[in-house]
């Protein structure tokens, strides 16, 4: 049986859509050649969201007469669009709203709410976030799942991607050949359920066949799919950071690990003259103070200094403070002496610096740092900063799109130098990223005290509490 009206036709015709080529390309294999899984690879804006609403509101109107043949007497069923978010899953839902509601079946309306809406015919469209137990058991002839790859959890979890489609997929396999997966994501690291399909869909055997034919698979850049894009804003994305570039718009599954900056960005520039680490009166007052206090014994008790010149964030000094003072120190094998640095001398180095420098303000890591603030709050504005995951994050990414931009200024320091080349990004499955010291070198305390920075210089008359809003 074949349905009355083509997916392309339904979608320009019925709804009303233009399609961009590519688009009605990816959307008519799907449908016409009768794969069961569809898995769609493509870079952000490409219209992949649009492309699984239009194959919703098709397969709950024109395909429905296929479906209810593999029903039983008075079964219904769902089409169900699972998103990693509750927020992500009522935006699913609005969309498939919105199309049929500006189309010739608006009268098949029955009921609607915010995460579902049922027709008259008995077809109920649902939004869910990611959950195994979400739907499970449901016939379900089409199932649409966004953004896969960045499903949270692992197949443990009732949250994890790969258990969401444990659970779930097997409830479209009643309807045989007409039963469809559309997996859509933007590509995350190469792990996980969605690289997972995707490798499978695009398999292909020594004589030249599918090794899973009911597969399809896409892997497409942003401008392959979306011509209206702005080349210009594209130029500009990956000048900003070429690494997250070629992820989301070039659609590239990342390794799960790499570099967070390419050494060479990072040895031009270096600024081997001597403008910097000598306080200009011009700069008075503009200069910044981060410290990084030692957490443990392979910690560097660092601070740096920096200032805007122009567009460029110069670091105009690293400095490391020597551990001098002896303390014993209580442990379970029993007490041991061992040599830490001196607040005091921290203390007074701070305030001898500021006399010289003029510093807009002074930030320490929140480790050890109460008695320094006290100390000298009457002194300078010094606060202190707490590090947690949305910090790091846009500070790192901040420093990666200096470097990237050609707007940093290094003194050559050679170990500050040498730990911001070993800094190493390890992504998750869920899209976050972390940034490590790297397996060369086991601190990054240097780099840490300049991202402390660059957070502080983003918006310097704010409080610090202004970042975690910012990536809240």
């Amino acid at each position: 049986m074949q349905p009355k009206i083509h997916i392309e036709d339904f979608a320009t015709a019925v709804l009303g859509l233009e399609l961009y080529p590519e688009q009605r390309n990816m959307l008519v294999q799907f449908w016409e050649d009768q794969y069961n899984y569809g898995v769609f690879a493509l870079g952000r804006r490409s219209g992949k969201t649009l492309m699984a609403q239009i194959s919703a509101a098709y397969a709950g109107t024109v395909m429905d007469p296929i479906y209810r043949q593999f029903l039983r007497k008075n079964e219904t069923f769902r089409i169900v669009a699972v998103a990693n978010s509750e927020d992500q899953s009522r935006i699913a839902i609005a969309g498939i709203q919105q199309l049929i509601m500006d189309s010739p079946f608006k009268h098949m309306i029955e009921r609607k709410r915010e995460m579902s809406m049922t027709l008259e015919n008995g077809v109920e469209f649902i939004g869910i976030p990611t959950s195994a137990r979400a739907a499970r058991g449901a016939a379900c002839p089409l199932l649409i799942m966004d953004e896969l790859a960045f499903a949270v959890g692992g197949n443990e979890v009732n949250a994890g991607g790969e258990a969401i489609y444990n659970a779930l997929a097997p409830s479209m396999a009643q309807f045989g050949r007409y039963g469809k997966l559309f997996a859509l994501s933007s590509p995350g690291i190469k792990a996980g359920i969605f690289y997972k399909l995707y490798e499978q869909s695009t398999s292909i055997r020594g004589d030249g066949e599918r090794e899973f034919p009911n597969m399809l698979g896409f892997r497409k850049a942003t401008w392959e799919v979306n011509p209206r894009i702005s080349h210009e804003f594209l130029a500009a994305e990956k000048k900003r950071d070429p690494v997250m570039f070629s992820v989301e718009y070039g659609a590239n599954f990342i390794s799960n690990a790499m570099g967070l900056l390419d050494s060479r960005v990072i040895d031009d520039a270096v600024d081997y003259s001597e403008r910097l680490g000598k306080p200009n009166d011009i700069y008075f007052g503009q200069y910044y103070l981060s410290i990084d206090p030692a957490k443990g014994n392979r910690d560097d008790y660092v601070a740096c200094i920096c200032h805007y010149q122009d567009k460029h964030l110069c670091v105009d000094l690293w400095h490391e403070f020597k551990a001098t003072k002896r303390v014993v120190k209580r442990t379970t094998a029993g007490d041991e002496e061992v040599t830490q640095v001196d607040i005091k001398e921290v203390q007074h180095w701070i305030k001898a610096m500021h006399s010289r420098w003029g510093f807009a303000c002074v930030v320490l890591d929140q480790y050890n740092s109460m008695e320094t603030i006290q100390a000298l709050q009457d002194y300078m504005d010094i606060r202190e900063f707490i590090w947690s995951m949305a910090t790091k994050t846009k500070a790192y990414s901040k420093l990666r799109e200096l470097f990237n931009a050609g707007l940093m200024r290094l003194p050559a320091n050679e170990k500050g130098i040498s730990q911001l080349k070993n800094l190493t990004v390890v992504h998750r499955p869920n899209g976050q990223w972390v940034v490590t010291g790297g397996d060369k070198a086991a601190v990054d305390d240097y780099c840490a005290a300049l991202a402390a920075n660059v957070l502080m210089m983003e918006a310097p008359e704010q409080d610090v509490e202004w970042i975690e809003g910012l990536v809240a």
